[in-house]
C-alpha cells in the first residue's frame, strides 16, 4: 500500500525502512523498483549506516558518545531460485545441494565483466538425476506432480531457467572516504553452511561466534576444504568449483561423495569494512538485486525439445532463434565469454546462457544508477501508466472489461488486450507449440485506440475461466542500447503489465453472487488515490441514514461541502471534482447519525 507520493522521487516505487541493530549502527535502507521493462528485473538498494548509539526501536541513545573500531557490515543471501522448478525436480528447500553460487570481480580469476557480482541458480540435484536419468538444471517440467504446477503443464517448458543476484554498484572506502575501489570493497565475498558448523568440535548448537569464525569468515575452512586459496576474505575455490571443479557448470558432477559434503544448506555471504565510525560517522553502500534469464518461449520451446530428444536428452543440440532474426547463430557455446549470441546448444548450456541476461541486468542497474546522479533525479524514460481501474464483469456468452485510464503521464498509442484461458500460467493458449513464428505465453486478443475504455470479449465459451491483462503501449523510443534515453532497437515502452493483471478468473455463463446486505458501516476510501481533477469516494452504509460529507484541508478548514442528504441501505459512489484547490492533502469526513469515517486522499496536478 502506499502511505505516501513524492513527485520528485527519482524511481516508480521506494521502500524504505530504517530499523537499528545491538551495536548502536542505524540502518537506512531505501529499495527503488522501476516498470520500465528494461529496467524491472531488479531493485537498486541504498544503505547508509550510521553509528548513532541507538540499539532499539525507540528515539533514546544507548550507547551515546561512542567509537566503534573494525566495524564489519554483514548480508546473507538465500536465493531459492524458482518455486515450481524446485518442487517439481526436488524439493521446496533448494539451496545448498540444490543450488549453485559463483562470483566474477573478486580478484582471483579474469572475467567478462568490470563489477563485483555474487549470483547463483537452480543446480543439479544429484539424487534427482539418478533416480530420472536426466539433469534437473533449469527445472524442465516432464510431469505436474508439483502442487506449483498446473495439471498438464508437462510438456518440459523449463520453470527455472534464471539466475539471481546481487552486484556491487558503489561502497564507500570509509567514512571520510566517499570513493569506491573494487579491489577493497566488499572485503569479504564468501559463502556458509547455514545448517552446521561441521569442522567445530561442539555437541550444541554453533553460537553465533561460531558461524562467524567458521563459516563467514572462513578461518577455519583449511580443515574444511584443504587447498583453498584463501579462506578469509574473498574465499576461492568458490561453491560453484568445488561442487564443480572443471568450471563446465552445465555438466552435473558426478561425484557421489558431493552429496555428503554439501548435503546442508550454503548461502553466499557478502561483507564490508573494516570501517572505523565515530558517533554519527556513516558508511554507504550500493547494490542492485536482479533476477533474469531465458523468456517464457525460450523456455517453453527449448525444454519441449529437451523432453521429446528421449535417451540422447543429455547432449542433445537444441535450436532457438532468440533474437529473432530467422537465422541460427552456430558459434559454439563459450561460458568463458558473455554476450556471444549462440543459438544452438544443449538445455543445460541454454540455462547458463541465463548469466548473459543476469549480467545485462547488472550492466542496465549501474548505468540507471550513474545517469540519477546517486538517485538524485528520474534517470530513465517513462513509460505509459496503467489503468486506475480494470474491471471484468462475466454475462451468459461474453467477457465485458472496461478501464479508467490514468490522468497523467506519457501519451497513450494504443490499448493491447492479453488473454489465456484455464489456469493463469497458461502459456500455450495461442498454438506457439505447433507454429514455431508464434510466441508462447498469453495471446493477444485486441488492438484498441488510446481513447478506448471498454472492450466486449466475445469469442469465449460459456463455463470456460478466463484470465487478462491490459497493456497501454506509448510511442517509440529513440534508440538507446543501455535503455536510459531510449529503448534498445527503438521499441515503445509498455505500461506495466501486473497492475492489471488478473488472477481470479472470469468465467461467462456463471454469474456473479448477488452482493449481501451490508451489516456495517465502512468508509472504503476514494479511487484514484493520489488523484489529478475528479476522484470516487466510495462507503457502505448498513441502514439508511442522513449522511453529511465534507473536505477540509490539512489544518482543518472546510473547502467543499459534497452531500448533506437522505441515502439507503447499501454501497454509494460520490465523485469529487476538485476543481479551484491546490495540490496537496486533503481529508474528507463522512458523518451519519452514529458513525463518522475520515479518509485521506492526495490531489496533484
Amino acid at each position: 500500500m502506499l502511505d505516501d507520493v513524492d513527485p520528485t522521487l527519482a524511481a516508480d516505487r521506494m521502500v524504505h525502512t530504517t530499523y537499528n541493530l545491538a551495536l548502536g549502527i542505524t540502518v537506512d535502507r531505501k529499495a527503488y523498483a522501476y516498470t520500465n521493462a528494461f529496467h524491472d528485473n531488479y531493485h537498486i538498494v541504498e544503505y547508509a549506516y550510521c553509528n548513532t548509539g541507538n540499539t532499539d526501536e525507540d528515539a533514546d541513545i544507548e550507547l551515546p558518545n561512542q567509537t566503534l573500531h573494525d566495524v564489519m557490515l554483514f548480508s546473507i543471501h538465500r536465493w531459492r531460485g524458482n518455486e515450481q522448478a524446485a518442487w517439481a525436480t526436488s524439493s521446496p528447500q533448494v539451496w545448498g545441494r540444490y543450488s549453485m553460487f559463483d562470483v566474477v570481480g573478486d580478484g582471483h580469476a579474469t572475467y567478462p565483466v568490470d563489477f563485483t557480482a555474487q549470483y547463483g541458480w537452480m543446480g543439479s540435484n544429484l539424487i534427482f538425476r539418478a533416480e530420472m536419468g536426466y539433469s534437473n538444471i533449469g527445472g524442465a517440467l516432464f510431469s505436474d506432480r508439483s502442487p506449483y504446477v498446473a495439471a498438464g503443464d508437462t510438456v518440459g517448458r523449463l520453470a527455472g531457467p534464471t539466475m539471481v543476484g546481487q552486484s556491487i554498484i558503489h561502497a564507500d572506502n570509509g567514512p571520510d572516504d566517499r570513493s569506491y575501489d573494487p579491489a577493497r570493497q566488499p572485503s569479504i565475498l564468501a559463502w556458509m553452511d547455514n545448517d552446521s558448523v561441521t569442522s567445530l568440535p561442539v555437541a550444541s548448537e554453533p553460537t553465533q561466534q561460531d558461524y562467524y569464525e567458521d563459516t563467514i569468515l572462513g578461518m577455519r575452512g583449511q580443515l574444511k576444504y584443504p587447498g583453498c586459496v584463501t579462506c578469509e576474505g574473498r574465499i576461492y575455490p568458490h561453491f560453484a568449483d568445488l561442487m564443480q571443479p572443471s568450471g563446465a557448470f552445465w555438466i552435473p558432477p558426478d561425484d557421489p561423495t558431493l552429496l555428503d559434503q554439501f548435503a546442508g544448506g550454503f548461502s553466499p555471504t557478502t561483507g564490508f569494512g573494516p570501517y572505523e565510525l565515530a558517533p554519527n560517522a556513516c558508511v554507504n553502500v550500493v547494490v542492485s538485486e536482479g533476477a533474469a534469464g531465458l523468456s517464457v518461449d525460450a523456455a517453453t520451446k527449448i525444454g519441449r525439445a529437451f523432453k521429446r530428444a528421449g535417451g540422447d536428452r543429455e547432449s542433445s543440440l537444441i535450436a532457438y532463434d532468440a533474437d529473432g532474426d530467422g537465422a541460427i547463430d552456430t558459434q559454439p557455446f563459450d561460458y568463458d565469454n558473455v554476450f556471444v549470441g549462440t543459438e544452438i546448444q544443449t538445455k543445460n548450456q541454454w540455462v547458463m546462457s541465463a548469466r548473459d541476461s543476469l549480467f545485462q541486468t547488472f550492466y542496465r542497474a549501474r548505468d540507471l544508477y550513474n545517469a540519477s546522479n546517486a538517485m538524485a533525479a528520474y534517470p530513465i524514460v517513462e513509460p505509459p501508466r496503467p489503468p486506475t481501474r480494470f474491471s471484468l464483469r462475466t454475462e451468459a456468452d461474453r467477457i465485458a472489461l472496461d478501464w479508467t485510464p490514468a490522468e497523467a503521464g506519457p501519451a497513450v498509442d494504443h490499448w493491447e488486450l492479453f488473454r489465456t484461458r484455464d489456469r493463469v500460467d497458461n502459456l500455450y493458449i495461442s498454438g506457439c507449440l505447433d507454429e514455431p513464428a508464434i510466441p508462447c505465453g498469453y495471446e493477444r486478443v485486441a488492438m484498441l485506440p488510446a481513447d478506448a475504455v471498454s472492450y466486449v470479449d466475445s469469442l469465449v465459451t460459456a463455463g470456460v475461466d478466463y484470465y487478462y491483462y491490459l497493456e497501454a503501449v506509448g510511442d517509440a523510443q529513440p534508440a538507446d542500447p543501455t535503455a536510459i534515453h531510449g529503448t534498445p532497437g527503438g521499441t515503445a515502452l509498455r505500461s506495466a503489465r501486473y497492475m492489471t493483471q488478473t488472477y481470479t478468473p472470469a468465467t461467462p455463463g456463471i454469474m456473479a453472487e448477488p452482493e449481501p446486505e451490508p451489516t456495517t458501516f465502512t468508509l472504503e476510501g476514494n479511487y484514484p488515490n493520489p488523484f489529478n481533477g475528479s476522484t470516487s469516494i466510495q462507503y457502505v452504509l448498513p441502514e439508511a441514514a442522513d449522511v453529511t460529507l465534507v473536505v477540509y484541508d490539512i489544518l482543518g478548514r472546510e473547502v467543499r461541502l459534497l452531500l448533506q442528504a437522505r441515502e439507503e441501505a447499501g454501497r454509494h459512489i460520490h465523485r469529487f471534482t476538485a476543481d479551484g484547490l491546490a495540490s496537496g492533502v486533503y481529508l474528507y469526513v463522512l458523518r451519519t447519525g452514529t458513525h463518522v469515517g475520515v479518509g485521506k486522499m492526495l490531489l496533484v496536478h
